[in-house]
């Protein structure tokens, strides 16, 4: 008996033994000297962050203002083509998000330090969407720390032909005609034009300070480009609430003037207005067009071939108003005033001057001219648009996107048009007319948020060692700000008027119950905040109250989003800072908002917390805990949360997407290191950073 219940203890010994070998099996012991002793703390600080300064030039030649610009990691743009086989355009990538986006000042030109991205970008895609800006992308390698990206010098000018004739009247038949025969009433004229080019000769001295209130400053025309580059995308479809009828009402007598702000196509068109009061006109074969320009190209398109160029980017025509024109187009008594309640619609003659044969310009792709009819008239009324080739389906609609510029109690009315081809962004010909605020309201320009995401990835038995899976908390941050434009002439014109920082959380299955916080810097001045939570069951954001205190040490704010993440898996939390009149940001500094996101648990000796290597706790954690366990913490130097070995406790992935992360939320990597899940991270890991930068990347 004594025997069996001897051989029975050892049998318990040993099994004892092998679960604990079983529940240890993926946790790591930290690496030990020959002689048992525990190795220093790895110096490798596990971060994914090159921060870098950052240098864009656009070279911009005549008129001058802030470019939009955003930096990605890839090439975030497909080519357009078309039904040649010429590249015609862009059009964004699905899924693709920016690393950074910002200004330049006014002169098209931008410097900033500290900007972080992620180390993995070697190659940076500079990108800007504004029509009017050339190039769409520009290359950069990242040289240690500094980005330079220029464009180069005439750049958008493609061997432009200055070609130079004789003055007409005689406009080309094709824009009335079809197959030779007229089809629509004989366009009129303003005036004479060059007979190669099409050039007008009755564009608006801009010297003359008789015209200065029907001609743009070039403060005006600053703000003008800068709202055009907000409202219209060279690489999206133009959204709906800008692209409707865009036929302007006027809402009070006034003189009108059109100003040409530029071109994003490769089409030599033709445009001319027509008015109307009451009723809008239903066929184009009972409207009188007038022609403002002959040849709106202004050969800045970017992607190459010889054409005749009619205007140049801030050339300006009066409109006149014929009041008998609707008399077989009787041009008698002309004046410079329209009455109020007329309202001024717009045609655009898609390479109406483009395909003249010999006596006109003719588009060129590597000296092979193309000469097809193209006969095609988009128009700023519904119902009167009238093509014979269909290839992007919009059929009989208004082929303008309209909205409104706002500088102080000036509004200025902007048009721009779609012509013929498909990628329906609307930017092929854009112009504005003045005086200010003489046509009632149009659209109103919405600023544009830039986002940049990552996340954040933790241990959670901190200070003891771990299975080092990296799942026991998983964060999404991204951060998005808005900018807008002050005339204070401070370095940034466009600064920061509110701040966003959201962190979603994802579903986790450890046995703890982390609470969620982050300390808060660089985000002094703000005059109002909002905080706010999205679970998974909400369809939207809703009020809510986060915990805010001050650190006791440096006196930043911290904010505690949850006491309990599993409390509500999925949910989604948001703190939006306002500025009243702009963040105030150095030039040299990246200047956006700091988080710095940590998880915490209660235990019986107070609070535990957890951020990622090298970062200090804020003052509200027991710091009895460092230097315990697998942690190797030097409070006395300033470093936090270090271990041995080659596992962090919580680290940070820059520029991860969603997809990226997968593997750490699948329950069945649970308990799996993360080396096992990212084959590439131990290489990284050793190299202290210096190899397989993307080892997250899920390619």
């Amino acid at each position: 008996m004594k025997k069996f219940v001897s051989y029975m203890s050892i049998l318990c010994m040993l099994l004892a033994v092998t679960v604990a070998c079983n529940d240890e099996k993926d946790l790591y012991e930290p690496p030990t000297t020959p002689d048992g002793k525990t190795e220093k703390p790895n110096t490798f600080d596990f971060s994914t962050v090159n921060e870098v300064t950052l240098n864009v030039n656009y070279n911009l030649e005549d008129n001058k203002f802030a470019v939009a610009f955003e930096v990605y990691a890839e090439n975030p743009v497909n080519e357009v083509k078309d039904d040649e086989g010429n590249v015609i355009g862009y059009v964004m990538k699905e899924n693709v998000t920016p690393l950074y986006g910002d200004y330049t000042n006014t002169n098209g030109e931008f410097s900033k330090k500290g900007i972080e991205l992620p180390a993995y970008a070697e190659t940076l895609y500079i990108v800007t969407r504004n029509p009017l800006v050339n190039p769409t992308i520009m290359t950069a390698a990242v040289s240690g720390n500094t980005v330079t990206a220029t464009a180069p010098a005439n750049k958008s000018v493609r061997n432009a032909k200055e070609t130079r004739g004789t003055l007409t009247s005689n406009l080309p038949k094709n824009l009335w005609q079809k197959n030779g025969s007229d089809y629509y009433p004989k366009w009129e004229t303003l005036g004479n034009f060059d007979n190669q080019s099409g050039r007008p000769n009755y564009l608006l001295d801009k010297t003359d300070p008789n015209n200065a209130r029907l001609v743009f400053s070039t403060k005006e025309l600053e703000g003008l480009y800068e709202a055009i580059g907000k409202a219209v995308d060279r690489s999206k479809t133009c959204p709906e609430e800008y692209r409707q009828e865009a036929d302007l009402e006027l809402a009070r007598n006034s003189e009108v003037a059109i100003t040409m702000l530029g071109g994003n196509t490769c089409w030599n068109s033709t445009l001319g207005y027509y008015y109307y009061t009451g009723n809008k006109p239903t066929d184009l074969k009972n409207v009188h067009v007038i022609c403002i320009f002959p040849n709106t190209q202004d050969n800045k398109w970017e992607l190459g071939y010889s054409n005749a160029t009619g205007l140049k980017r801030g050339d300006a025509v009066q409109l006149m108003y014929f009041p008998n024109i609707d008399n077989n187009g009787d041009m008698s008594n002309p004046t410079t005033e329209f009455p109020r309640g007329t309202k001024i619609g717009f045609v655009l003659k898609n390479n109406g001057w483009g395909c003249q044969g010999n006596n006109y310009a003719a588009r060129s792709y590597g000296g092979s001219y193309y000469k097809g009819t193209n006969n095609f008239w988009a128009c700023s009324t519904a119902g009167l648009s009238d093509y014979d080739r269909n290839s992007n389906n919009l059929g009989k609609q208004t082929r303008t996107a309209k909205f409104q510029y706002i500088s102080g109690e000036d509004k200025y009315a902007i048009v721009a048009f779609e012509d013929y081809q498909n990628d329906k962004n609307f930017s092929d010909v854009t112009f504005s007319l003045k005086p200010a605020s003489a046509f009632n309201d149009l659209p109103e320009v919405v600023q544009k948020e830039t986002n940049a995401s990552g996340v954040y990835a933790f241990e959670d038995l901190w200070p003891a060692k771990g299975d080092y899976d990296m799942n026991d908390v998983v964060v999404k941050y991204t951060y998005s700000n808005i900018k807008e434009g002050y005339d204070d002439e401070s370095v940034d014109k466009y600064k920061i008027t509110k701040e966003s920082m959201t962190f979603k959380t994802f579903q986790n299955y450890a046995t703890k119950n982390n609470g969620l916080a982050f300390k808060l810097d660089n985000a002094s001045g703000y005059t109002e905040s909002k905080m706010e939570i999205k679970t998974s069951q909400d369809a939207d954001f809703k009020p809510a109250t986060f915990v805010v205190e001050k650190d006791e040490k440096d006196g930043k704010q911290i904010f505690t989003l949850t006491d309990n993440v599993k409390a509500q898996m999925g949910a989604e939390y948001r703190l939006t800072l306002i500025y009243k009149n702009g963040k105030n940001v150095e030039a040299h500094q990246n200047g956006v908002a700091k988080v710095m996101p940590f998880i915490y648990r209660q235990e019986a000796e107070g609070h535990l917390e957890v951020h990622i290597p090298y970062e200090a706790p804020t003052s509200k954690t027991v710091m009895s805990y460092f230097g315990k366990e697998d942690d190797l913490s030097d409070i006395d130097k300033g470093i936090y949360y270090v271990r041995a070995g080659n596992y962090p406790f919580a680290f940070y992935l820059a520029g991860a997407t969603e997809t990226d992360i997968q593997p750490l939320l699948n329950r069945d990597n649970e308990s799996k290191a993360i080396d096992k899940l990212y084959p590439r991270f131990i290489n990284w890991a050793t190299s202290d950073g210096a190899i397989d930068k993307d080892w997250y990347k899920q390619q």
